[in-house]
Formats: structure tokens, sequence, C-alpha cells
């Protein structure tokens, strides 16, 4: 069964300094995809995940992109197929991070290849420019910028089956941390 669902892309403050860097065209961004109710996250730790539940990073826009007539069979089968080129170990900040995640899986729920188009392009100028500079920027990177593993008011749910870090994730109720005023782990 087919239907017409909104397809929405959120984007989120990773830090304060993008109050400033903003005005300049850039920042440190996280995107993810709302559809069917599910915001669709990538991150270095997970992978390929989903919540349903407010995410306590500070939303900075989300910008309607379409819709689409793709079933939420359709939709999970497109993540799963999308499972290979993003998953933990393949993640990197500056060339494939929850941004280019968040592009590739709108054109393929939206069956469009210019969804590019309708992002703004400070989500990801910085990390474009920082590709330039991949000799001093590491993965490690990331795990500075919260680990960039969103926290949400209740738990998340792992989409895409286990990973190296699945026990850890299994155990995330036993400790939280406390990031720069974010709840993460």
């Amino acid at each position: 069964m087919t239907s017409n669902e909104n397809v929405f892309l959120k984007i989120y403050d990773l830090t304060d300094t993008n109050n400033y860097l903003y005005n300049i065209g850039l920042g440190i961004y996280h995107t993810s995809v709302k559809v069917y109710n599910n915001e669709y996250n990538f991150g270095s730790i997970q992978g390929i995940y989903s919540s349903n539940k407010k995410c306590l990073l500070p939303l900075r826009e989300r910008i309607y992109l379409g819709v689409t007539n793709k079933s939420l069979d359709e939709i999970n089968q497109i993540l799963y197929d999308l499972k290979h080129d993003f998953n933990s170990e393949r993640y990197h900040p500056t060339y494939n991070n929850c941004n280019d995640f968040s592009l590739e899986f709108c054109d393929q729920i939206l069956n469009k290849s210019f969804v590019n188009v309708l992002v703004p392009n400070y989500v990801s100028r910085l990390p474009k420019i920082c590709s330039c500079m991949g000799c001093i920027i590491s993965k490690s990177f990331d795990c500075d910028l919260k680990g960039n593993k969103l926290i949400y008011e209740k738990e998340q749910i792992p989409l895409i089956a286990e990973t190296k870090y699945s026990d850890a994730i299994k155990r995330k109720n036993s400790f939280d941390e406390v990031v720069n005023g974010y709840e993460m782990v």
C-alpha cells in the first residue's frame, strides 16, 4: 500500500558557535530526515538509526522537501540497502556523514536527484572545506563533537542490525553523559 507522506529535512546545531558561523555561511550541523513520524539519522556509533522522539539538540531549521509515495516497507528496504554505504565503520565527519546520508536517503524516497538544491549550502559547506584538510581531521573529530550520537527524549531505536557497538548501545541505559548541556551517551 502506498500513501503520500510529507518528507522533512531537520537541521540541528551541534555547537553554540553556529550562532556566529551561520552568519558567514558555515557551521557544524547534524541533519536527519523525518517521514512517517520517525526521524532517520546516520552517525558514527550506530550507523543508520531512527527515533520518533524529540531530539535534544537545538533545531536550526526544518525544511519541507516534498511528498513520498513510498510505503513504510519500501522506506525500510531503502534504508536496508543504504546500510552498506552508511554504517558506523564507513562514517567520516567530512565526506560520509549525516548530511550525505540525508541527501542520499531523500533522493531515493522522493525519486529526485535535485534534493541537494533544496538543502541550504551552509549545511555542508564546512565539511567540504575540511575534506581538503583530511590529513589533519580524523574520525575522532566526530567524537569531540558530542559523539554524533543524538539522544532523544526516550530511547533511540537502532534501525540496521548489529554493529560492533551493539553491546554498548544495548547497555546505554546504564550510563549517560552530559556534554555541553546536551544529554549524550
